[in-house]
């Protein structure tokens, strides 16, 4: 039971990333800015 569970999380954290990494390419193609600030 808990393999399943672990392999659902992963597959969860798998989404996840991949929605991330395409807002912020996205983000990034209309020209804003997806990063920290810089310090200073």
């Amino acid at each position: 039971m808990e393999g399943v569970l672990a392999a659902f999380a992963q597959f969860d954290n798998d989404v996840r990333s991949e929605r991330t990494r395409g807002g912020m390419k996205a983000a990034l193609e209309l020209g804003r800015w997806t990063f920290l600030a810089p310090l200073g």
